[in-house]
């Protein structure tokens, strides 16, 4: 069940809801796509360094946030050792394009 706060966050999600920036479409396979911006700083994970490359997705003008809250329970320990491997790693990204 969604707590008041993860409502307050999916409201806020839709209120900015726009269409993704060009960057937030994958790899254009099409040449007029490429011409006119689409996938434009965009990074396909694979060929990053870490398999991973730590993109924001979020519309612009919405704070990333998260949504699940893994327990230390049964595989959800497992699920949340690796979300806070890929934060540590997402911050490490940026703090590096900086």
């Amino acid at each position: 069940m969604l707590s008041i706060q993860h409502l307050k966050k999916l409201k806020t999600l839709i209120f900015y809801f726009k269409p993704l920036p060009s960057k937030n479409h994958s790899k254009c396979t099409h040449r007029i796509m490429k011409e006119i911006g689409y996938g434009k700083g965009y990074a396909y994970d694979h060929d990053t360094e870490h398999g991973f490359s730590g993109q924001n997705y979020f519309p612009d003008g919405v704070e990333p946030s998260s949504f699940y809250h893994p327990v230390e329970r049964g595989f959800e320990r497992e699920l949340k050792k690796r979300i806070e491997y890929f934060s540590k790693l997402r911050k490490k990204i940026q703090s590096e394009e900086e």
